[in-house]
């Protein structure tokens, strides 16, 4: 793995989520200055429910037979088993030990004593591809959004803030679809990353690159231009992906690397 001498730019780390590392319980170390992304792809998984099942609540188990299609039922389990055996072996505890409960914003998050060096996450699927963020004491969000034809992608980019909109629209035909889920996923990822959700009207905000590239802003209402940073990444082909974190008491540039 490479690193950066300076250890106030966190780096963002991506590592692949593989078959054989579903039942992996080995300790993982995960530092202030870093930030680690995680990749499943469900297909993978596929004849290895049984063994997922067995990183799940009873209560997940409930909501994931819930739904109608196999296909929703199989994300659900990768996804879910991906978060909680991660989050044991951050804080190096067995994955039946793990509690995840919404916060009073309904935001997931990992009940634990531990207060220095808290542990957080976000999750999100898209199509056949699973994503989770981790970190420590910084708040973060993850979106990925799977490109695919939406005719009405220009209805739907109305709930976007103006100067969005009118990039989307001078952008040329062939780029417009792109722009809109690389859009989508920056201010998805950043109201993740606030706990807010789409309670907050995505026209209340604008997201513009800092002058860096893929290192982008966030502006408008109740927004502090240098309190949040929002990365686009890459996740997998046909895939938009982007990340939002705090910036906490200094400033900081991440460093993107690989494992």
């Amino acid at each position: 793995m490479r690193s950066t001498a300076d250890n106030a730019r966190p780096k963002v780390i991506v590592a692949e989520w593989q078959i054989d590392r579903h039942t992996d319980r080995t300790s993982l170390h995960l530092a202030e200055a870093e930030l680690h992304i995680w990749l499943a792809h469900v297909p993978a998984f596929r004849g290895k429910e049984h063994a997922l099942r067995e990183a799940l609540t009873q209560e997940e188990i409930e909501r994931m037979e819930r739904f109608y299609f196999a296909a929703d039922r199989e994300r659900f389990a990768v996804a879910h088993a991906l978060v909680r055996s991660l989050c044991g072996r951050y804080e190096d505890m067995p994955v039946e030990r793990v509690q995840i409960a919404a916060d009073h914003r309904g935001k997931p998050e990992l009940r634990t004593e531990r207060r220095a060096g808290k542990l957080a996450f976000n999750l999100s699927h898209s199509g056949e591809l699973v994503a989770a963020v981790f970190a420590r004491r910084r708040s973060v969000g993850i979106d990925v959004e799977w490109i695919r034809d939406i005719p009405e992608w220009p209805q739907l980019a109305q709930q976007f803030h103006p100067v969005e909109q009118k990039l989307l629209h001078a952008a040329a035909a062939g780029k417009q679809q792109q722009m809109f889920f690389d859009c989508w996923a920056r201010k998805e990822a950043f109201v993740k990353a606030t706990g807010e959700g789409l309670s907050r009207p995505l026209d209340s905000f604008w997201i513009a690159e800092d002058g860096e590239q893929g290192i982008f802003r966030v502006n408008g209402e109740g927004a502090a231009r240098n309190a949040w940073t929002i990365l686009d990444f890459s996740a997998a082909a046909g895939y938009s992906a982007a990340i939002a974190f705090d910036q906490g008491e200094q400033q900081i540039h991440p460093v993107f690397l690989r494992v």
